[in-house]
């Protein structure tokens, strides 16, 4: 069926397709001019072929999904156009969206917007990172940007080069045999170059090693001692440790997975309207779901909140000081991407069987375009209680009880799970979750039981076996666009003065509402002792008592880094010196640590957007937030981890007139 997508064609055409329309009751020729039932035949198949024109002629919303063919058209123009290098390799392929200004412009006009792809392709030859762009309807590339002196994420091919390489190599031939272990009895994992000292031309990885138990890659037998630094580029091995520390462990069972029956999941349309809700999902290679245009129907009127909200980078150093451990932190949204390695959700396991879901496409280093089903799921859930009232003197009760709906997408970054979801409440709420489980990265130790005074920097969590502390931060950048683009921000903080004069009482509580002006001043840490948070208001807009239109950023949980502040990891993720920053909205800025964090040296994210401490007062706003957690491990979280959930809300303040879980007056 072809089913056009505008306001007046917004109907099935197999209804007025020529085969099934009824047939005259005796057949004749059909002439022209012929009688009515012959002329409304011609008619309709006229109009049938009009309604396909039209339809096919319709230019596809900007924010669109790409799909399988629309990827093979522009990999296929990319391989023809003469800038290809011959040895070229793809690491994403995605969504290009257009700029703010441009979809502004086709939201308040109508005006078309071409639908475009952009791959993320590297030369290993040259050591060149090309963005290429193209248009899905036209096949035409419409930029072709060369950028040097950076390195993509790791891909597959990285992980096939690096064993095959270690396959070659004598000496780790030899650190098998001495550990009775053969190559194809371990596992073989990959790492981004953790604390490059220098900026390195060709491609490097780290590599950490498991024995596999039953043929499986298995997270319970860490190989301690033996780690190795690759050189991609070259095909060779830059450093090689070997040292005996500890015996590998004894296998755990693999825990079972509980699933119960469930019936085949629709395809949900990423355009989604709930309620008073309405925004766009994208599915991205990087950063793994992507929120577009979120707002709120009131009355009649649309209301924007945000033209943007994502996942912007994830950080997890290690805190194990030993040389087999200390270059151990990685930057899973930089350096491997959530989207890519984003995993299908189970029905009646991940999600409930009432979920619609979003599929992504996705590529091979060599090219070849895949799409991974039920990648991103939508779903409502029962959200308890919502208010609540009972009269004392007449026991009446007034009550409301509420449902909320929830965005999911999971990623498997190595031994963890990680469940990012955006949760929209009747209310008005945005709280944005994110659940932490999977399995612990362990390290093989002496100790059977358990001793204090040698475990410092881990914690036993079986015979054998130690989890190192690390921390995870997770930066997340938010367009905000409350009730317009022109926004200011402002720190909120409680606290109560010293008995006197302001509280002759001893009893007050009292609000500093502080207006951040310029991106210097607006670089926060969260207070809990003061319940300090961040309202984003309208530059332009006001409420019925005349007080702009906001939203208020809750903080949930929150850590500092431990990393010292000269320490070359904690350079490279500035944004975790943070836990609040705002910026002024600019193009292309979209990453806490940078387009390319991967090998690189400094930090060309946050720090960097920042230094020119633009004006952030009635401007078009950015603001991130970062929080985090400290996992001190526990035996609870062995063989697998139970989910832990981190968290911060978008409450509106001011954004409404009362309470938008009742009826409008």
């Amino acid at each position: 069926h072809i089913m056009p997508m505008g306001p007046i064609l917004n109907f099935d055409l197999a209804y007025c397709h020529p085969l099934i329309l009824p047939r005259p009751a005796t057949s004749r020729s059909c002439s022209f001019p012929g009688d009515f039932q012959d002329l409304s035949m011609i008619l309709y198949i006229l109009f049938f072929l009009c309604c396909a024109v039209a339809t096919a002629r319709q230019p596809r919303h900007p924010l669109s999904n790409p799909t399988k063919a629309d990827a093979e058209r522009i990999i296929n123009a990319i391989r023809a156009d003469s800038r290809t290098p011959g040895e070229m390799m793809f690491v994403s392929v995605g969504l290009d969206e257009p700029t703010k200004a441009d979809y502004a412009a086709y939201r308040a006009t109508g005006r078309s917007l071409p639908h475009r792809i952009r791959c993320i392709t590297y030369d290993p030859v040259s050591k060149v990172l090309y963005e290429i762009a193209g248009e899905t309807q036209s096949g035409v590339i419409t930029e072709f940007k060369r950028i040097d002196g950076v390195q993509p994420w790791l891909t597959q091919e990285d992980q096939d080069t690096t064993t095959a390489v270690l396959s070659r190599h004598k000496g780790f031939q030899l650190a098998l045999q001495r550990r009775n272990l053969t190559f194809d009895s371990i596992a073989i994992e990959t790492w981004a170059s953790g604390v490059p000292l220098s900026t390195f031309k060709s491609r490097i990885v780290r590599c950490v090693f498991f024995q596999r138990s039953q043929g499986q890659h298995r997270y319970d037998r860490p190989i301690e001692g033996l780690h190795v630094l690759v050189n991609l580029t070259q095909k060779t091995v830059m450093e090689f440790h070997d040292r005996t520390l500890a015996p590998i462990a004894k296998p755990e069972a693999w825990p079972p997975s509980i699933k119960r029956s469930g019936k085949s999941l629709p395809v949900c349309d990423q355009f989604v309207s709930w309620k008073q809700w309405k925004f766009t999902l994208v599915p991205t290679p990087r950063e793994g779901v992507v929120l577009y245009d979120v707002s709120w129907k009131d009355g009649a009127t649309q209301r924007m909140i945000a033209h943007r909200i994502s996942l912007s980078e994830m950080l997890v150093p290690y805190g194990d000081t030993s040389s087999a451990w200390s270059w151990r932190n990685a930057f899973d949204v930089g350096e491997y991407g959530l989207g890519v390695n984003s995993r299908s959700l189970e029905p009646n396991v991940d999600i409930p069987t009432t979920s619609r879901t979003l599929p992504l496409t996705v590529i091979s280093p060599k090219g070849a375009v895949t799409t991974l089903q039920n990648i991103i799921a939508v779903y409502e859930r029962d959200a308890g209680i919502q208010y609540k009232h009972v009269d004392v003197a007449t026991d009446r009760m007034v009550g409301r009880r509420g449902v909320e709906l929830v965005v999911m997408h999971v990623t498997t970054i190595g031994n963890y799970d990680y469940a990012i979801s955006y949760v929209f409440s009747e209310d008005g709420t945005i709280t944005v979750d994110v659940g932490l489980t999977g399995i612990l990265l362990a390290k093989g130790i002496q100790d059977t039981v358990y001793s204090v005074d040698s475990q410092k920097t881990a914690h036993m969590v079986a015979p054998a076996l130690a989890a190192p502390l690390h921390q995870h931060f997770f930066s997340f950048r938010m367009d905000m666009d409350v009730d317009g683009e022109k926004n200011t921000v402002s720190e909120i903080d409680v606290w109560s003065p010293d008995q006197g004069r302001e509280n002759p009482q001893g009893n007050a509580i009292m609000m500093d509402d502080y207006e951040l002006r310029f991106e210097a001043e607006a670089r926060r840490h969260t207070n809990p002792a003061t319940a300090r948070r961040w309202v984003i208001r309208s530059a332009t807009s006001t409420n019925a008592f005349g007080m702009p239109t906001g939203y208020c950023l809750m903080p949930g949980t929150s850590v500092r880094p431990y990393l010292t502040e000269g320490h070359a990891v904690r350079k490279r993720a500035g944004f975790a010196d943070y836990a609040f920053w705002a910026t002024q909205y600019r193009e292309g800025e979209f990453y806490a640590s940078g387009s390319y964090p991967n090998q690189n040296v400094t930090s060309t994210g946050l720090p960097a957007i920042s230094q020119d401490n633009a004006v952030i007062r009635n401007q078009d706003v950015v603001i991130w937030y970062t929080m985090g957690v400290t996992h001190v491990p526990r035996p609870e979280e062995w063989p697998i981890m139970p989910m832990e959930h981190v968290r911060f809300s978008l409450v509106p303040m001011g954004f409404f007139d009362r309470n938008p879980l009742l009826p409008r007056k």
